[in-house]
Order: structure tokens, then C-alpha cells, then sequence
């Protein structure tokens, strides 16, 4: 593998952390056993170059032996649904008898607390442990799950930039009403958390066609009974009244486009037959009358006129092509209206 991209001074060193190195690259994909066997320094001086040969045993790959799921397997406290299991276990990638490797180890990790923050508890950890056998070549994986409280959303902010500013009028500083961004992402404070509930409202406000970036910014804080800065106690899903819980406030971030946007083309062609040129206008209004309403038009003049390449007697054909599209993002709650016409 190669350890520089371009010439570098030699020295002792630094090549032998590089041997290192080496080694630890291969551990990390799960050869524990690999070595570096030999090293071959040449040297070149009449071009002042060293040449490095390095030779490594791999040895045998580490392979997972066993895999312990807190919530799943014999000795959990807390014990889930066995459909929960079966996903969780299907979305990991080390699987018993497959290879082990750090980075997939760790991966998975993040990967299950996403996946119990997206059952209702932003609080979640996962604590992770690896044990390697050096003499069968076997991993034995241990994921400790902590769903911690159930969580609910707090806050909502709204606002452009980095949204440490929020905008508390009926409009943003760019112009855009706050009301449509409101309506499409639908959040209120005492909604069951979850990470797709967030994702979804995310697309929402996106699919307004009015902002080039949309980032919502979660915030969770433990909560208690009396606790200042804590809403009112939540409803847990069993129906009774929680003395603990997580409150996530919302940062929405908006990056805003330009209100109105245009765009104008020329363009000709001809052949044998006959000889045409065209204009095409595009423009867009991001919030047409207010209320984010976005209209499109686009109009497209063109001339037919006989062949530049032949007999330039002939008819000359003027024509048009025109459509106009109005989208209302608040017809309805939470739809969208789209009209058009072309003629």
C-alpha cells in the first residue's frame, strides 16, 4: 500500500512509525496477527532516492464468533419485540461468521442508537465491546443498549442562517412569509420524538422550493417534574403521567433562495430544408402575492424561415410557445396546490 503520494525526505524515524502504522491498518481490518516480516532499504545515490520494500504477513482474519444484543438475547433487562430484533440484527454488518473489522464495529454502534433515537428516546447510548480471541481468530461483539427517557419535541425555532437568531415576526428577513414554513413542518412542542418525523418535516419545508439548504438542529435536555425551563409533564405511551423525560427544542436553519430568479437563451439551426431561430425566457417568483405562492412561466418565441443552405425564397412561420404554473403551497393543511396553462 502506498504511504506517500509524492517525495518526501527519508528518515529512519519516521519510516519505522510507518512500519507501525502498517500493522495497526491491517489490525483495523481484522488481521490482529499480521507482522511486518521484512524490510529492504535501497538506496540510490546518484539520484538521491531511497526505495522501500516492505513485506508483511497477514495471517488469518479475525471473524466474528459471537454477537450479544442487549434487549434481544438471554440475561437483557429490558427485552424487545422480536420483529425490533430481527431488524436490528439484519442491519448490521458484522454477522456471526463474517469478517470483524474496527470500522464496521464502530459504525454499528451509531448505527443502533439511531435506530432506538428513532423509537422515541433522543437520550440514547449504546456501549460497545470487542473481545478477540488470538488463538481461534474469533471476536466476540457486545452492544449494550441505554434507551434512556421517552422524548418528546420542545421548542420549535425558525430562522436564516445559522438560526442562532430566531425570527419571531410573520416574516423572515429575506421576505418569505413564516407561515408556509410553519405549516409544512408541522411540529409542535409535546409531539413523540423521532428522527424520521424530523427527516420528513425537513423534505416539507425543502420541497417549499423557496430555500437551498434546510437543516433542523435537535437539542435534548433530561427533564423532571419541577425542573426549570421544562414544559408540562408528558403522557407516556402506556398512558400514565412521566416523572422523567427528554425534552428536544428544534432549530430550523434556513438558507433562502432569491424571490424572483430569470433566465434567457438564443438559439438557431439549420439543414437542407428550411432555417429557424428561437428565444426562450424562464423566470420563477418564489413568493408571488405572498403566502410562498411560486409561480413559473416560460415563454418561447421561434421563426421558421427558408434554408440558409439553399433557396432562400419561401414562407417565413412566426410562432409562440408560452406555460404559466402557480403552485399554493397552504390551499389546503399541509398541500400543495398546482396549476397551469400552455398555449
Amino acid at each position: 500500500m502506498p504511504l506517500v503520494s509524492r517525495f518526501e525526505y527519508y528518515d529512519s524515524t519516521t519510516f519505522h512509525r510507518d512500519i507501525e502504522r502498517i500493522e495497526r491498518a491491517y489490525a483495523a481490518q481484522g488481521f490482529y496477527g499480521a507482522a511486518v516480516e521484512d524490510v529492504h532499504v535501497e538506496t540510490d545515490a546518484q539520484r538521491r532516492l531511497v526505495n522501500l520494500d516492505v513485506t508483511v504477513r497477514e495471517g488469518e482474519r479475525t471473524t466474528v464468533g459471537t454477537l450479544w444484543l442487549s434487549g434481544c438475547d438471554e440475561g437483557s433487562t429490558r427485552v424487545l419485540e422480536p420483529d425490533e430484533c430481527a431488524d436490528m440484527r439484519a442491519r448490521l454488518a458484522p454477522q456471526i461468521g463474517g469478517p470483524f473489522t474496527e470500522s464496521a464495529f464502530s459504525t454499528d454502534r451509531e448505527l443502533l442508537r439511531a435506530m432506538i433515537e428513532d423509537l422515541g428516546r433522543a437520550a440514547a447510548s449504546v456501549r460497545s465491546r470487542a473481545m478477540v480471541d488470538p488463538e481461534t481468530h474469533r471476536a466476540h461483539v457486545v452492544y449494550v443498549r441505554d434507551p434512556g427517557p421517552e422524548s418528546f419535541f420542545g421548542a420549535v425555532t425558525i430562522g436564516e442562517g445559522d438560526g442562532t437568531r430566531p425570527n419571531r415576526g410573520d416574516n423572515l428577513p429575506s421576505g418569505y412569509p413564516m407561515r408556509p414554513v410553519r405549516s409544512a413542518l408541522a411540529l409542535r412542542a409535546g409531539m413523540p420524538f423521532s428522527r424520521s418525523t424530523i427527516a420528513a418535516a425537513q423534505r416539507r419545508v425543502f420541497d417549499l422550493g423557496a430555500f437551498g439548504i434546510v437543516r433542523i438542529v435537535p437539542t435534548p435536555a433530561r427533564c423532571r417534574v419541577g425542573r426549570e425551563g421544562c414544559g408540562p409533564a408528558p403522557m407516556s405511551r402506556d398512558g400514565h403521567v412521566l416523572d422523567e423525560w427528554v425534552e428536544v427544542a428544534l432549530q430550523v436553519q434556513l438558507s433562502p433562495k432569491a424571490l424572483f430568479f430569470h433566465r434567457f437563451g438564443v438559439g438557431a439551426e439549420t439543414d437542407q430544408l428550411r432555417s429557424s431561430a428561437r428565444a426562450s425566457w424562464r423566470f420563477e417568483w418564489r413568493n408571488a402575492f405572498g403566502g410562498m405562492r411560486r409561480l413559473t412561466g416560460e415563454v418561447r418565441p421561434q421563426l421558421f424561415f427558408p434554408s440558409l443552405l439553399g433557396n432562400l425564397a419561401g414562407r417565413f412561420d412566426p410562432g409562440v410557445a408560452a406555460s404559466l404554473e402557480l403552485r399554493h403551497p397552504e390551499l389546503f393543511p399541509r398541500w400543495s396546490f398546482a396549476g397551469g396553462m400552455q398555449f
